[in-house]
């Protein structure tokens, strides 16, 4: 009987990065290959399993149902390959981290000495930026505050956020805030992406028309509050660590679910410490909420 020769770990990877990537083009450079070699070892995969892997639809190579099918066992092996030929002397591991400059600067930044406390062989590389890295983007783990759902990728709900009124203690005594109709006397910060609207129609103030600074990232509104420029609409994850300080004060009982939360979106399924990640991130944020 003739002898069975399981595919190259160079061949696995490869299919792998193409039915990821759904581009040779972009399979190769990640692999340091030529389009060519990617394309070769894919034929091999195609001639083993009696059918086609790919599809090519317009500038993509789509996988067909075959391939998504033998991607989940071939990321399952080329993991427990990783992790059965580590060993204690391997560089850092480097996981890129695409996360929203609030997020960063208000809750993770204060906790990532943590992470990197119990597991002190993967590196964290941030990149503090509103825009939604995609599929064919370099990070590996994104962090957005939305619906959940955007194109091409798909989210993990971490929590739901509550919204409040906040300001600064001096603030509020200057300015005598004791009931939410006191706000028609002061500055409400504006965020454009966070709107009073829903906080002020269940405070019955659908009158009011906030006027204040106007700040585009939630991380600087919360800055401007504590620095004592008018009362913010906090989210509570973010100003978590404002108010245990006592450099924010919540100003009323009335809190208002938001219709947006919190997402993690896994971009690269592949990477072994993803998961891990994943993981303590989500067992932070339940911590707290």
């Amino acid at each position: 009987m003739a002898a069975y020769h399981i595919p190259s770990t160079q061949t696995l990877r490869a299919f792998e990065s193409a039915v990821r990537h759904r581009s040779y083009s972009r399979a190769a450079r990640e692999l340091g290959l030529t389009h060519g070699a990617i394309s070769q070892r894919i034929r091999e995969l195609e001639e083993r399993q009696g059918a086609p892997l790919f599809e090519r639809v317009g500038r993509s190579m789509v996988p067909t149902q075959a391939a998504l099918i033998v991607v989940t066992q071939v990321r399952s092996a080329l993991n427990l390959l990783d992790r059965a030929f580590a060993t204690r002397e391997r560089q850092a591991r480097t996981l890129r981290l695409s996360v929203l400059p609030s997020f960063a600067s208000c809750w993770l930044l204060p906790r990532l000495a943590e992470f990197h406390s119990r597991y002190s062989d993967i590196e964290i590389e941030v990149d503090a930026t509103t825009q939604l890295m995609g599929p064919d983007d370099d990070a590996d783990v994104a962090i957005r505050y939305g619906s959940g759902s955007w194109p091409e990728v798909q989210g993990r709900r971490l929590c739901v956020e509550q919204l409040s009124a906040v300001c600064a203690p001096d603030y509020r005594d200057a300015h005598s805030i004791g009931v939410p109709d006191d706000l028609r006397r002061v500055k409400l910060i504006r965020n454009p992406w966070q709107p009073w609207t829903s906080w002020l129609r269940a405070a019955n103030l659908t009158d009011l028309e906030p006027s204040g600074p106007v700040y585009l990232d939630s991380g600087l509104v919360l800055q401007a509050a504590i620095l004592g420029h008018g009362v913010a609409l906090g989210r509570g994850l973010l100003m978590r660590d404002a108010l245990r300080s006592g450099t924010l004060v919540r100003l009323f009982d009335l809190e208002v679910l938001d219709v947006y939360a919190w997402y993690l979106v896994n971009l690269r399924p592949s990477h072994a410490d993803t998961q891990i990640f994943e993981t303590w991130l989500a067992s932070r944020v339940e911590s707290l909420t």
